[in-house]
């Protein structure tokens, strides 16, 4: 038969275990965050459309912990919204290479992360005058649709990128 542990013991061999997050000696990003800390708010913060504190959290995460092994999912999983914030701050020439990054990766992202930032790539090529990159972005953004999917309601809310797509062909008629 198994022995009950007494309790004065238990207590005692307790009171000296102190869990990693906890540990004065656990890694921490800039802001005194662990790294599950600084990467779960980074994404709180994305969510609410914090961008410039998701951004900075993001990159410190990936500057602190890119390249353990533990964390290479985060990584990876950070690189759609990191490109996402560079859009919506404005920083169009980050941007471009932010998403360059996210499409190279492999395995790729999900199909509606991919259409999503390859019409925002053309978007930051725009915008940093990039007209014949631009030009080629949209295309192949279009390319991605069936035809007249944003003419179908059904298509459209299971794919809402193809909302875009009358976006995008007007913009290629202004990216020469």
């Amino acid at each position: 038969p198994v022995k009950a542990i007494p309790a004065a013991l238990l207590l005692a061999l307790l009171a000296g275990f102190t869990p990693l997050s906890a540990n004065d000696s656990a890694p921490v990003v800039s802001g005194g965050l662990t790294a599950d800390e600084a990467y779960n708010k980074a994404r709180q913060l994305f969510s609410e459309k914090e961008f410039a504190g998701a951004l900075d959290l993001y990159l410190g995460f990936i500057a602190d912990y890119g390249e353990a092994e533990q964390a290479r999912e985060a990584v990876r999983n950070s690189r759609y919204p990191i490109a996402i914030c560079m859009i919506q701050l404005g920083r169009y020439a980050d941007a471009v290479d932010a998403i360059g990054t996210a499409l190279a990766l492999e395995p790729p992202l999900p199909k509606d992360q991919i259409k999503d930032l390859t019409f925002w790539l053309a978007i930051a090529n725009l915008q940093e005058n990039q007209y014949a990159a631009a030009r080629a972005e949209l295309e192949k953004f279009l390319d991605m649709f069936p035809p007249q999917a944003e003419n179908n309601p059904l298509y459209a809310r299971r794919d809402p990128a193809a909302l875009r797509i009358p976006e995008a062909r007007a913009l290629i008629g202004t990216s020469y």
